[in-house]
């Protein structure tokens, strides 16, 4: 399945000028269900290998904080809009956790 993204793009957002036809297609590789379980298994994968010497217990609640952060993220990105609102409200999340996210 083809879907024609042209219509997302406009003067704030531009359209990649690698296209054919005037039309930008993106072809569907799976569901986004599918994809948000393959990464959330390579991040767990990757921490825990980070960690070897310590167990690591997954908190459900707090991974599901940090992928609310990661899609608004990625919106503010997608607008070039300032990630400090983002973060904030990551920290207020994280408290209760006593876990504080700094960024540079």
């Amino acid at each position: 399945m083809h879907i024609n993204w042209l219509p997302l793009f406009n003067n704030n957002i531009n359209a990649p000028t690698h296209f054919v036809n005037n039309k930008v297609n993106y072809k569907l590789k799976g569901n986004v269900e599918e994809l948000e379980a393959q990464l959330e298994k390579q991040i767990k994968k990757k921490v825990t290998k980070l960690r070897q010497l310590d167990r690591t217990i997954w908190n459900h609640n707090l991974a599901n904080i940090f992928k609310n952060a990661l899609k608004s993220f990625e919106i503010h990105h997608m607008y070039n809009k300032n990630h400090f609102e983002t973060i904030s409200e990551l920290n207020d999340q994280l408290s209760s956790f006593n876990v504080s996210i700094t960024f540079k």
